[in-house]
């Protein structure tokens, strides 16, 4: 115990004992005694010096076990932190509860409890502590958003968009230059086809985006919404877009939908063959809208030399490879696809899906011997699959009982 402490109890305890026990009274208690014991004055003396430092003992203890029995709030809101980086959530909310009943001036452990409630399934109080938050008068800037992040990730859980979005629209006019804050505005508004309020959110927050290309890819997200339910509205909105990046591989791909809503197939095939020029790279992007407009406008024959020179600058395309094969096999040119196949294992012999290609081709074939082959090889590589820890993604051994990565402990 501090020193100090045992002083100021030891005070106390006097204090107490000062108006039963004074000098005067214990001279007369004693004599009295003796007369009628028998038993000498000094040995009464002694025995009352006893009894006092006894009770002040006694105070003493008591009070120093009441002090270490009344945590205090800060301490009850540290001991939740350390709960929390221990992982012990149950105790974290204990603490933190015990903390915030005790100091109501703690936005930490307010928000952090709300915290734990969202995350252990109690979305509605979550939003209710941490709405109750915002109403503080003297909330800093950094604390009112903090707040406003927690409460937009109850409503999340709470699937309350219109909530999420006015609640993000707030927190713009707080902070509006926060692209994350106006990335999801807009995700919000577009999600829920309210266009025109999306539109009036960029115009207003221009200087929040960090680019012009940014901006084009908001207003060529609106342009394929509205294409189709008002053709000229998205012309309008994509004019916007290529106003800021004109050949962004985004307003290409946007562009070629509306002539596909139009059936204009040749417009949509010369934008494509555009695409492909411009942002090879990108392909896999394109690929069903590809094969669909090549079909429509009767050019599916001369797909297959599209593909052969994406796959020739980019051989790691893999789904490109794969429509190949599959054009391949559809041409009944088992030997090309057979090719594409062996290539692709040559890098991945593991690889399943060009696995169950080649079984398809085998079939196709009539090669009975070779597809057994090959179904042999897809089930022991599918029985060969690793086992991997749930918890770090480590590969475990068939035997293993426990990750030596991460101390996962498999309950089997």
């Amino acid at each position: 115990m501090n020193p100090d402490t045992l002083f100021a109890d030891t005070a106390l305890a006097d204090t107490l004992l000062a108006d039963t026990l004074t000098a005067d009274t214990l001279k007369d208690t004693v004599a009295a005694a003796a007369r009628t014991t028998g038993i000498p004055p000094l040995v009464w003396i002694i025995i009352a010096a006893v009894v006092v430092v006894a009770v002040v003992i006694l105070v003493i203890v008591l009070l120093a076990g009441g002090r270490r029995r009344a945590k205090s709030p800060h301490d009850a809101y540290i001991d939740g932190l350390r709960a929390l980086l221990d992982g012990d959530e149950v105790t974290a909310a204990k603490e933190f509860r015990d903390s915030v009943l005790k100091d109501t001036e703690n936005i930490d452990a307010y928000i952090r409890l709300g915290k734990l409630m969202r995350e252990n399934g109690n979305a509605e109080k979550a939003s209710q502590i941490h709405q109750a938050l915002t109403a503080r008068p003297s909330l800093s800037r950094k604390e009112e958003l903090r707040i406003y992040e927690e409460l937009l990730a109850d409503y999340s859980a709470l699937q309350r968009t219109e909530k999420s979005i006015a609640l993000l629209k707030e927190m713009l006019r707080i902070d509006p230059r926060d692209t994350g804050y106006l990335h999801r505005l807009l995700g919000a508004l577009i999600s829920r086809s309210r266009t025109d309020e999306a539109l009036e959110v960029i115009k207003s927050h221009r200087k929040a985006f960090s680019s012009k290309e940014e901006q084009a890819i908001w207003y060529a997200e609106i342009a394929r919404l509205l294409y189709s339910k008002d053709e000229e509205a998205a012309e309008d909105v994509l004019k916007l877009a290529r106003r800021r990046a004109r050949n962004h591989p985004c307003i290409q791909i946007v562009k070629a939908r509306g002539h596909i809503n139009k059936g204009e197939w040749k417009k949509a095939k010369k934008q494509l063959d555009k695409f492909l020029a411009d942002h090879p790279m990108y392909a896999e992007k394109v690929l069903d809208l590809l094969e669909k407009v090549y079909f429509e406008h009767g050019s599916y024959n001369k797909l297959r030399p599209v593909y052969v020179n994406i796959l020739d600058r980019f051989p790691e395309k893999h789904q490109v490879r794969l429509r190949l094969i599959r054009l391949y096999a559809k041409q009944a040119k088992y030997k090309q696809a057979d090719a594409l196949i062996r290539e692709g294992l040559a890098e991945n012999p593991s690889d399943a899906v060009l696995i169950m290609e080649q079984l398809s081709l085998k079939l196709a074939e009539k090669d009975l011997k070779g597809a057994e082959e090959t179904f042999s090889k897809l089930t022991n590589i599918m029985h060969l699959m690793p086992e991997l820890c749930p918890e770090c993604g480590c590969e475990l051994a068939p035997d293993a009982w426990v990750c030596v990565n991460c101390g996962y402990l498999a309950e089997r």
